[in-house]
């Protein structure tokens, strides 16, 4: 049986429909549930498509060719093409159309689900990171940052995403690597998910191949070097979602504690294959504007000394004020205040030290220290300088 061909565009249909309408032969009848509208006439979708095709094949396909219907091949390739499908119903052609064929999209974009809640929404496995859904038509990809031990990495909003295949070179015919790569005419609609918690898979929407599919080098589950498959995956509507800065440390200390589990040989041949150009993705930082006279008083008080490990300012800055960093006992981002009681000063690495470690101990230390220092502070805060 032949099949609808690759490659149909906008030209190849607007073509069909000049000759649909100049009463060229073809074998189809009239649609029965859905039609194309065009200018505000009505046309039967297989009977375009099979017409499209002739401006490829050279002859038009014939209706046993293939389907139609509400999911089919047929009608998503034409509306990948910015034509409407519409329902047979409603046709007073005095009223708008309030029947339109829209592509399947059971969440809004941002929506967090489980795995269950993805399988009944889209029919398909529970397994794997590519699931095809023949009852929706689609294909669902999940790139799984928590648990999945494929590379893929957001490069300027394109999502460089890893084909199917654990172990050894992959195949671009094998499986959903097929699918995926002919989603441009194979009308399946193709949906993201990302996975940066255990079994909480974000709606990302839509997506379509920006390019052709690469292969490069990675690791299997094994640890073995392999080559792999990698399909450049754009958003059909706008950039993905940003993250919040606290999200994305969380997933890059989950992955530094993947890479602390290897042994050292593991880890250096993994090290040895890292790609020199890093992916990239927007984060939204939460940014406090904070009391500058707190924050200068909180030095002056230190007098060049660490609050918590009571050494020296490790450097003198160009000025040759010592070098020390305001840091809050009690997180802003926790509920903590900005206030003088709240604010201490702390060389480099003992700052470091609180936001990585935090430490019960040493926020006792320094409420200890601040309690007592307190009644000390200056009178005159205009001369407090930065």
């Amino acid at each position: 049986m032949p099949k609808i061909p690759e490659g149909i565009s906008r030209e190849h249909v607007l073509a069909a429909i000049r000759d649909f309408d100049g009463g060229r032969p073809h074998s189809f009848g009239d649609s029965t549930k859905y039609d194309l509208l065009f200018e505000g006439k009505r046309y039967p979708p297989k009977a375009i498509l099979g017409l499209a095709a002739a401006h490829i094949l050279g002859e038009p396909l014939i209706p046993d060719d293939f389907s139609g219907g509400a999911t089919s091949q047929c009608n998503r390739i034409l509306r990948s093409q910015g034509f409407q499908i519409v329902s047979k119903e409603n046709q007073d052609e005095y009223s708008e159309e309030k029947v339109v064929l829209e592509d399947f999209s059971p969440f809004q974009i941002g929506t967090v689900v489980n795995n269950d809640e993805l399988r009944k929404a889209f029919k398909c496995s529970t397994q794997g990171g590519m699931r095809r859904s023949k009852p929706t038509n689609t294909l669902v990809v999940i790139s799984n940052h928590v648990k999945s031990v494929y590379g893929d990495r957001w490069v300027d909003n394109v999502l460089h995403y890893t084909g199917m295949g654990l172990k050894g070179d992959q195949s671009l015919y094998f499986a959903q690597n097929k699918t995926l790569n002919e989603s441009k005419a194979n009308g399946v609609d193709v949906h993201l998910f990302e996975v940066f918690a255990n079994n909480e898979y974000t709606y990302q929407g839509q997506v379509k191949l920006a390019n052709s599919p690469y292969q490069e080098p990675q690791h299997d589950q094994d640890g073995n070097l392999r080559r792999v498959w990698i399909f450049p995956l754009q958003l059909r509507d706008g950039a993905p979602l940003i993250r919040s800065e606290t999200e994305f440390l969380q997933e890059q200390a989950q992955k530094e504690k993947k890479a602390n589990r290897l042994t050292d040989d593991e880890l250096e041949k993994r090290a040895g294959n890292a790609r020199k150009n890093p992916g990239s993705r927007s984060t939204q930082l939460t940014q406090y504007e904070r009391n500058p006279y707190v924050a200068a008083l909180a030095k002056r008080r230190a007098n060049g000394i660490c609050d918590l490990c009571n050494e020296r300012a490790p450097f003198n800055k160009k000025n040759g004020d010592p070098y020390l960093e305001t840091h809050h006992i009690i997180w802003l981002s926790k509920g903590g205040d900005d206030t003088t009681e709240n604010t201490v000063a702390l060389c480099p690495n003992c700052h470091r030290r609180m936001h990585v470690v935090n430490a019960t101990q040493d926020i006792n230390k320094l409420i200890k220290k601040r309690i007592a220092a307190h009644s000390h502070r200056p009178t005159n805060l205009s001369e407090v300088k930065e």
